[in-house]
């Protein structure tokens, strides 16, 4: 490298660390002064869990698609600073931050400072990575360690030291969550195909297996003494909750048994409804959260406008790889296209499954020109394509599901905009007009960074404001109305927790709810409940004893409830009742019970006589009652 480049490169080094600060700066205001109240119950719940295990009451523990480094780690913290709230908040600034420092450095590993700084500030203007970076959630610990992970896989001259690290950053992020696995399968793939040196690379991806397994072998045992297998999870819960095509009610029953007896069941149409679902997700629900096919909350790199993140994407994709215009590549797409379209036509829905008409013919194009791909790039660019594979066996319900197999977005699209974009427009105008062309890129970019802060500040704010997305015009415009006085998201649930907290023995008292935050406040034990169990025509002694609640959804409860109770040792009955008049986020089912609504006015007359009246939120509607037995 020369001295005048390295003087550059050190330069734009100085600007990543600004921009990361920046970031932090920014992040930190908004999380210690307008983020004062629990706003999901993410961390509270696998907190919660972790408690129950370092008390040894492990064996009532059931964590549903997830390991238990994150609830040991979160409980573990907790007991030490007795703050669960600042040590949440802290964890999501800090490894936000994390992420947006380590891609800087990870392009920077495959391109130059210039890709690498622009890369950065698209990793900076993406909007969920601002939420992620704010909300209290189990993600962003492993998609922090698995970012870290993508900085020493791509540097060029991989060694021992390199690949012990992978392992151990892959390794801790299993055990929070398992998607790590994918990224996992992706490396060992690179380190067999990058080159010829066979001997070399079957080391260092038994290496890597090897010390990823012993990481991950103390959560693999304990599950083993514990719960009697390796993985205590079931990706039928997700297929059953959140399928697009759902088994008949029937069915369903018996997914909900085979979730209690972890026994695998089959039924006619099993195979038939798993394949209706894998495609859609694989070609529609899953790269919507990517591109924006039809939904605002997504990691497109221009993610207010719907399919335009695909144009910088493949078309930097197709400049890394060189790609020319040639018989071979002609036919092969064509081929590919046409055989796609055909099958879609008898088997498909064109109209779900279009984006295969996209992906396949480009997937094909790479593997025909697959040796031209820079090698510290090919664990980018294979991360996805297995990653994709395998999570599609669900649908992801939020775009931070995706964000594992991500950079390979900003890495793309800052490709487009250095390399790809300019040459367009100097191939169409005259040289001497090459600086405005270049003042016509930044401008575009600053465009593009301008509305991707707009949708951000508005996702920010409707997150700590409880705001709902109504559209973007209406969005765009309240930017610049007046400002009324907003309620803080999250403080009715402090006000209920603050009265439960004042009666007396609380801390021994059950409160039944479905929200893990009310708990937290009153300093109570928690009964779940999302007030749609049993049947409709229970009373409301029979519902709070939970008399007619299915296996499944004692099941469900008892695995969320605190201390948890997972088979059922202990006959829970509530001492306090707080109740939600709408649908809450976390409610299983598509309506709460009819009968049960009457809670919400504690003026009728056929509330209880032993349900004593505490509190109602006119706002919300949340009322709250104290049972006497």
């Amino acid at each position: 490298m020369q001295k005048n480049d390295f003087s550059k490169t050190r330069s734009l080094d100085k600007y990543s660390i600004f921009i990361s600060i920046i970031f932090f700066i920014i992040i930190a205001y908004a999380t210690f002064f307008h983020h004062d109240y629990w706003t999901d119950g993410d961390y509270l719940i696998y907190s919660n869990l972790g408690e129950n295990i370092l008390s040894g009451n492990g064996n009532n523990v059931k964590i549903l698609n997830a390991g238990l480094g994150g609830p040991v780690f979160y409980a573990s913290i907790n007991s030490l600073t007795g703050d669960a709230f600042l040590n949440a908040k802290l964890i999501s600034l800090l490894a936000g931050t994390g992420i947006v420092v380590v891609s800087y450095f990870t392009i920077k590993n495959i391109f130059n400072a210039k890709i690498a700084l622009l890369g950065q500030l698209f990793v900076v203007f993406t909007p969920r990575i601002g939420i992620l970076s704010l909300q209290t959630l189990n993600e962003i610990i492993p998609i922090f360690l698995i970012f870290g992970s993508f900085f020493f896989i791509t540097k060029k001259n991989i060694n021992l030291k390199h690949i012990v690290i992978i392992s151990i950053l892959l390794g801790i992020a299993f055990t929070f969550r398992y998607q790590s696995g994918l990224i996992l399968i992706a490396f060992v793939i690179f380190l067999l195909i990058r080159n010829k040196q066979i001997k070399k690379n079957l080391l260092f991806a038994g290496l890597l297996l090897i010390i990823f397994t012993l990481i991950i072998g103390p959560m693999l045992i304990y599950n083993f003494q514990t719960h009697g297998n390796l993985i205590d999870s079931n990706s039928s819960f997700e297929q059953m909750v959140k399928s697009k095509y759902k088994p008949s009610s029937e069915n369903i029953e018996k997914i909900k048994q085979s979730l209690i007896t972890q026994n695998e069941i089959e039924f006619p149409e099993k195979d038939e409804l798993f394949l209706k679902n894998y495609f859609y997700n694989l070609f529609y629900h899953n790269p919507n959260k990517l591109f924006n096919f039809d939904t605002i909350s997504n990691l497109s790199l221009i993610p207010t406008i719907s399919f335009i993140g695909l144009i910088p994407i493949f078309a930097g994709l197709f400049y890394i790889q060189k790609i020319t215009y040639n018989k071979l590549n002609v036919i092969v797409t064509s081929s590919v296209f046409f055989i796609t379209l055909i099958s879609i036509l008898i088997f498909g829905n064109i109209q779900i499954h279009f984006f295969a008409l996209i992906i396949l013919p480009i997937i094909s194009l790479i593997a025909v020109n697959f040796k031209k791909i820079q090698t510290n790039l090919i664990p980018v660019l294979l991360s996805p394509l297995i990653y994709l594979l395998f999570i599609s066996i669900i649908p992801v319900s939020k775009p931070e599901h995706l964000f594992p197999m991500w950079i390979f977005i900003p890495i793309l699209g800052s490709v487009f905009f250095i390399k790809v974009f300019p040459k367009i427009i100097n191939s169409s105008i005259r040289r001497k007009q090459i600086h405005e062309n270049k003042k016509l890129i930044i401008l575009i970019l600053i465009i593009i960074f301008t509305i991707n802060l707009g949708h951000s500040y508005k996702s920010i704010e409707n997150h700590l404001y409880n705001e709902s997305f109504s559209s973007i015009t209406v969005e765009f415009l309240e930017l610049f109305n007046e400002q009324k006085p907003k309620t803080p998201a999250g403080i009715e649930w402090k006000i209920v927790g603050d009265i439960l907290s004042s009666q007396p023995d609380i801390e021994n008292s059950y409160v039944m709810t479905g929200k893990s935050v009310v708990p937290y406040y009153a300093n109570s034990k928690w009964i779940y409940s999302g007030f749609y169990e049993g049947k409709e025509t229970d009373s409301f002694d029979e519902f709070i004893h939970r008399t007619n609640w299915s296996k499944y959804e004692l099941y469900f409860s008892d695995i969320n409830s605190h201390p948890s109770n997972h088979y059922d040792k202990k006959s829970l009955v509530p001492d306090y009742l707080v109740y939600l008049p709408t649908k809450d986020k976390q409610t299983r089912d598509d309506t709460l019970h009819e009968r049960l609504k009457i809670l919400s006015d504690p003026t009728h007359p056929e509330i209880p006589k032993n349900f004593k009246f505490l509190y109602k939120s006119e706002p919300t509607g949340i009322t709250v009652y104290k049972i006497l037995h």
